[in-house]
């Protein structure tokens, strides 16, 4: 799995890559990288709503507050024959202190 920063995430994001912000809920309700879609990885069916929601092949970013839920679901979707992740490393933490694009709300 590929590990990039938030500048570098926002950059993939731009040339297509879908951002898939992995926090609960409330987590992502409080601010969250524009344009990024949650699927939250303490959902007891997180890879059913992954797949729902992707393909195998679909390029996505995945992102959480400081990488760890990231890599861990990185990880996991890799097992389950994802092939084009990359993991937001920095998470929404460094995205917001970078002052990338953020919305709040769902």
């Amino acid at each position: 799995m590929k590990r990039v920063n938030a500048t570098e995430a926002k950059q993939l994001q731009a040339d297509g890559y879908t951002y898939v912000d992995v926090r609960s809920e409330p987590e992502f309700q409080g601010g969250h990288p524009t344009g990024a879609v949650n699927v939250p990885f303490n959902a007891p069916n997180f890879l059913e709503l992954f797949k729902a929601k992707f393909e195998a092949d679909s390029k996505v970013i995945i992102g959480c507050q400081v990488g760890g839920r990231s890599a861990r679901a990185s990880a996991l979707l890799e097992q389950h024959g994802f092939t084009q992740l990359v993991d937001n490393g920095g998470g929404y933490e460094e995205w917001a202190a970078k002052k990338l694009p953020s919305t709040k709300g769902s």
